[in-house]
């Protein structure tokens, strides 16, 4: 179910999506194994080489100092159009002005933005770990009638996590925990 898929990349060359369970070495979800925000990001940062469906983003430093990445999934067309769909976006959101028939050509026309985050508070830990599952089913399986209508016209932005400095807080005393060497009580993390 999760072997390597082959898909085109954007200088047209054919190489393997990376597989989440092979990447960070279990499948994603299995009892006592987490993977941290840079293990994260390495798997995007693959992903983006091996298709031309995804786009990395640093939009700037978390309170740790760690580079902040968002992961854009759409298909090649409308990554490479992501400008005139945000102003279609913005235009939409901001209609003083709109006459109905632009509305409605804007709305026709245009791409819906979808934000999803992997997860908020740092000890609920599942929402980070399922961002690389979540994007590697809808990229393994593109040519699917289904996800194909999602990629053509929806782009995604996909936090791997939004809170990496409270991510690997939990996964580091997990870690610490499951090594017996009694890692104490949690930081708390209040940034």
């Amino acid at each position: 179910m999760f072997g390597a898929i082959v898909s085109r990349s954007a200088a047209g060359q054919r190489t393997p999506l990376p597989n989440p369970d092979a990447s960070f070495g279990f499948p994603i979800g299995t009892d006592y194994k987490l993977f941290d925000y840079e293990q994260s990001i390495a798997y995007f940062r693959r992903l983006a080489a091996a298709t031309n469906r995804v786009k990395l983003i640093d939009v700037e430093k978390t309170a740790f100092g760690r580079t902040f990445t968002v992961a854009l999934i759409s298909s090649a067309e409308n990554l490479a159009h992501l400008d005139q769909i945000r102003r279609a976006n913005m235009r939409l959101a901001h209609p003083d002005g709109l006459a109905d028939t632009d509305a409605h050509r804007l709305a026709r026309d245009g791409k819906v933005i979808v934000d999803i985050s992997g997860g908020l508070h740092a000890s609920e830990i599942a929402g980070s770990q399922h961002t690389p599952l979540l994007a590697y089913e809808l990229l393994a399986h593109a040519d699917d009638p289904r996800n194909k209508a999602i990629l053509d016209n929806v782009v995604l932005f996909l936090w791997p996590s939004i809170n990496p400095d409270g991510q690997d807080i939990v996964v580091n005393w997990c870690r610490a925990r499951d090594d017996q060497t009694n890692p104490g009580p949690m930081e708390l993390y209040e940034k």
